[in-house]
């Protein structure tokens, strides 16, 4: 569950995306019906979905494919850097996505673990 900046809140279940805006329910459409909607976070003005290796975003009408990270096989948090860039904590180290690029950080460049949480 997500509550945005706006205070709509944001439920994910095994079968989609529910948004309340204080006053009703609505059923967000996802663009693979099996995708179990878990993990939520704010970008800006944008909501963000990752699972797997993939992020979306909704665009206030749709989802759109945001990124992929290559070499990542589980996103399991996000956070955004104060430039605006993307930090996913991953099985394999921490991935910074910039300018549409993927640099993942391991063990090798210093982090104590590779699994971030």
């Amino acid at each position: 569950m997500f509550v945005d900046k706006a205070g709509n809140i944001w439920a994910g279940t095994d079968s989609g995306l529910n948004r309340y805006d204080g006053k009703s329910w609505q059923v967000i459409e996802f663009p693979t019906p099996s995708s179990i909607i878990a993990n939520l976070y704010e970008a800006g003005n944008t909501l963000l979905f990752f699972g797997g290796n993939q992020i979306y975003a909704f665009t206030g009408q749709s989802w759109q494919l945001f990124a992929a990270a290559d070499r990542v096989t589980t996103i399991n948090t996000l956070a955004q850097g104060r430039d605006g860039e993307l930090w996913a904590g991953t099985r394999e180290g921490l991935a910074q996505y910039k300018d549409k690029k993927w640099q993942i950080f391991t063990v090798k460049d210093g982090l104590q673990f590779n699994n971030i949480q």
